[in-house]
């Protein structure tokens, strides 16, 4: 396992989709610890009220610096590859809690 994130209703790790899907794409994992754009990695990803973590493969799609004058996270965009039906009624349900953030992935 490359990466384990904890999903919660306040955090920095939060769910991201691009500007025309409607329903979250990818994860955005802060962290330092980035790969290359294009890494495929391996994801597990908890989220509150589910008993079994979600595991999938994901592709890293973008990073985020944290410049001097901003107080967003480092981090970067996993692109979730392979998801259940389940998974996804489960990252969707939790969307209602918490809003994903939204990246122009273009």
């Amino acid at each position: 396992m490359d990466f384990f994130v904890r999903m919660r209703e306040h955090g920095e790790a939060s769910f991201y989709q691009g500007l025309a899907d409607v329903v979250p794409s990818g994860v955005f994992l802060p962290t330092y610890r980035t790969f290359p754009v294009g890494t495929v990695v391996s994801l597990g990803i908890e989220l509150p009220g589910v008993a079994e973590p979600i595991f999938t493969t994901a592709v890293v799609r973008w990073h985020r610096d944290r410049p001097e004058d901003c107080d967003a996270p480092a981090g970067m965009g996993l692109e979730m590859l392979a998801l259940s039906r389940k998974a996804r009624e489960h990252i969707r349900d939790f969307g209602r809690t918490r809003a994903p953030l939204l990246y122009d992935l273009d």
